[in-house]
């Protein structure tokens, strides 16, 4: 559960397209009634997350997936003949 000032916290900004904000809401609404208590949004999306991270353990960070993933590290061996260095946005995308 999110703690005002907790320092583990970090903030972001994320863009959602509408649907994904009403469903957000909705739920928001429906787990604050069902639980009795204030549900927000954010909650929402961390408990979504902490599933994730659940679900896909071996996964811990893009290195590994790169040297896991062949076709990944082939493609990056590939672009590195051609060009020296890479930025994170040019081999990850935004």
């Amino acid at each position: 559960m999110y703690m005002k000032g907790n320092k583990n916290m970090k903030r972001t900004q994320i863009y959602l397209e509408s649907e994904q904000h009403k469903f957000l809401e909705t739920m928001s609404f429906y787990l604050s009634q069902k639980e009795n208590r204030k549900v927000s949004m954010s909650e929402i999306i961390r408990q979504a997350i902490e599933r994730m991270i659940e679900e896909n353990k071996n996964i811990h960070n893009e290195t590994q997936l790169i040297i896991e993933d062949s076709n990944l590290l082939n493609a990056i061996l590939t672009a590195k003949k051609e060009k020296e260095f890479y930025s994170h946005d040019e081999v990850f995308g935004d």
